[in-house]
């Protein structure tokens, strides 16, 4: 990627308010000469795309739609994160926070969204890292405790189950791997944590601090991204999502191993913290689990039960 290019994606990222379209064009075929059969980066017509353009898209799908932000002090930017929400026309249904920086004496309340069941999983030795999930309340679901964990210099991962009547179990999870720490443990603690989910139907959320444009270049990406791909676990995101004036790099990202359904995502241009955000749109029918039965009636009066009683009365119970 050319130095000019590097340094107006990082205008586009920094101001979130003017968009040069012909920058992304060009960006889009840095894209269309990557050969995807020596390349796992895959084209999905995936892109930047402005708030707008994410309502857009939420308002013309009834599919389940994820969000995850790499947000740098949930505390700190709480208010930006939240203003974020309130520019959206339609509630994402799960939100996914990586870096909260909460630790076990925060009052987890004070972030608590309105229509939203909130779920944490604090750093434990030091300052930083941290998960959270938040889940619309209306949506039956449940903590996945095993996918619950904080590893010492590792990670921090915490999961929910969605249950839907049409569409079975759904896992979304939610990863953070900090930097400069073991890939080889990170990788065998996600061995295990993709072991766990198995064949289920599953979305892996996060920044994982691990640069997947370099997939091809370096040992950690590629083993990361093969055993990824070995669990049936493909990215949704490719390109860069931490943009700054000298690095460009994807390292945040969502998996998902749902090859039935088509899947809209993409990276939202908004300025929360120093990553962008990315998401995904389901293309699925919408979760069922607020939907009421239907049920066929009569209406009934006090002269119609009159009646009723009559007939009774009168019908010759003999034959």
């Amino acid at each position: 990627m050319n130095k000019g290019l590097k340094e107006n994606l990082f205008e586009l990222y920094n101001t979130c308010r003017e968009i040069d379209h012909s920058l992304i064009r060009e960006y889009d075929r840095y894209f269309d000469d990557v050969d995807p059969d020596e390349n796992f980066i895959h084209r999905a017509g995936q892109n930047y795309f402005t708030l707008d353009q994410l309502n857009s898209r939420l308002e013309k799908s009834n599919g389940l739609s994820i969000l995850h932000i790499n947000c740098r002090s949930l505390g700190a930017n709480f208010d930006k994160f939240t203003n974020f929400l309130a520019s959206m026309n339609k509630e994402l249904d799960i939100i996914c926070i990586t870096e909260t920086w909460l630790t076990a004496v925060c009052d987890n309340s004070i972030f608590a969204l309105d229509g939203y069941d909130l779920y944490v999983c604090n750093r434990v030795a030091k300052k930083g890292g941290g998960v959270a999930i938040y889940v619309k309340s209306g949506l039956h679901h449940s903590l996945i405790k095993d996918l619950t964990l904080a590893i010492d210099q590792c990670m921090e991962s915490i999961a929910v189950q969605i249950n839907s009547n049409k569409n079975g179990k759904i896992l979304v999870c939610c990863i953070y791997r900090a930097p400069n720490t073991d890939v080889e443990l990170f990788n065998n603690k996600m061995q295990n944590f993709l072991d766990y989910i198995d064949n289920k139907k599953a979305y892996i959320c996060g920044d994982f601090n691990i640069d997947l444009i370099k997939a091809d270049t370096t040992s950690e990406s590629g083993i990361f991204i093969q055993l990824m791909n070995s669990k049936g676990m493909m990215p949704l995101i490719n390109n860069p999502t931490r943009i700054t004036r000298t690095t460009s790099t994807l390292i945040d990202n969502i998996f998902t191993n749902d090859v039935k359904h088509e899947i809209k995502s993409g990276i939202v241009i908004e300025d929360i913290s120093d990553h962008l955000p990315v998401y995904a749109i389901c293309n699925f029918d919408k979760l069922d689990n607020n939907v009421h039965a239907l049920y066929d009636c009569r209406q009934v009066d006090n002269n119609k039960l009159d009646q009723l009683k009559a007939e009774l009365d009168n019908h010759s119970w003999d034959s």
